[in-house]
């Protein structure tokens, strides 16, 4: 088979179609820093690099392929900054991505499965078409962060995007109590959680992990950008100094960017619940090499008044 040019015209038959989801609403995407959001084709939204584009330069796309609340957008941002890179971001399906007009260097953020992984049928928008990452030369990346972290994080965010969720308060809808326990051990928690189980044992995906990250980030950069292997634009040590956790807080406010501390759920979800959500998600902690070890002693009502120090708006 003739070598195929990233980007260029592919023989008929030679991709899996995109599945063409929903009409949905993307007018809430707001531009932030480093760059301006611009819609390319019909529904692609791309932050644009800061490199004038009139450099040439060799093609190099990177697409981070994980979990949602496990630290993507915090790496997006950083392979970004050292790679001068077009970023592609949002509530995006494959089909969204007008792939023809693929910038040559780029960077995709996206919540889609492998296509190697048997999706149900009302999740099958977010599967990846087979061929794409071979055709577009996509680097995946793929982000492990623990299980039970991940989904406090996402009960948080989820609360905060949804209408229908708004009237109750954060500080009533607790890690510790019924509620979170019953989506914890959900297929929804099951098939959030496969998104980076199943890209993490697939052959030629660079693997991170997010513990691993927070707790020495330039070191976990050096080891990228060596598997990727292109010098950067600017050091590992000046972009994590420019993208600590706390300074992307006050930067995109605490919808984006929250506590990103590792083993925070050891203080919010009380062990028998903890043992419950492990065994419906044992899966992704066995895949992804993490375990379940709550602290025993944690109290129902302890665990309850940490969430509301996290979450009770602050005072004036």
């Amino acid at each position: 088979m003739a070598e195929q040019v990233p980007g260029a015209a592919l023989p008929a038959g030679a991709l899996e179609a995109p599945q063409a989801g929903p009409v949905r609403d993307f007018s809430h995407l707001t531009p932030g820093p480093p760059g301006v959001l611009r819609p390319v084709g019909t529904s692609m939204f791309v932050v644009d690099g800061r490199r004038p584009h009139d450099v040439p330069l060799d093609p190099l796309r990177l697409a981070i392929l994980s979990t949602g609340r496990s630290g993507t957008s915090w790496l997006r941002l950083m392979l970004s900054e050292l790679y001068t890179l077009d970023m592609i971001a949002g509530p995006l399906l494959p089909a969204d991505v007008a792939w023809p007009n693929l910038p040559t260097r780029c960077l995709i953020q996206a919540h889609w499965y492998p296509p190697t992984f048997s999706v149900p049928l009302d999740e099958i928008f977010y599967r990846l078409p087979g061929g794409l990452v071979e055709a577009y030369d996509l680097r995946v990346v793929t982000v492990a962060r623990h299980p039970f972290d991940t989904l406090v994080s996402a009960l948080r965010f989820s609360a905060l995007l949804d209408p229908e969720a708004q009237h109750v308060p954060l500080e009533a809808n607790s890690p510790s109590g019924q509620a979170f326990l019953r989506e914890a051990t959900s297929q929804w928690a099951e098939r959030t959680l496969a998104i980076s189980r199943e890209w993490w044992g697939l052959p030629g995906v660079l693997r991170v992990r997010y513990e691993d990250l927070v707790s020495d980030t330039p070191g976990e950069l050096a080891k990228l950008v060596a598997a990727i292997g292109e010098e950067p634009d600017r050091t590992v040590a000046e972009v994590a100094a420019l993208h600590q956790l706390q300074d992307l807080k006050s930067t995109y406010g605490d919808g984006l960017f929250w506590q990103g501390q590792p083993g925070l759920w050891r203080k919010l979800i009380p062990a028998g619940a903890a043992l419950q959500i492990y065994e419906a998600n044992r899966a992704a902690f066995e895949t992804m090499g993490y375990v379940c070890d709550p602290d025993p002693d944690l109290k129902a009502s302890e665990a309850e008044a940490a969430w509301r120090l996290l979450v009770s708006p602050s005072p004036k």
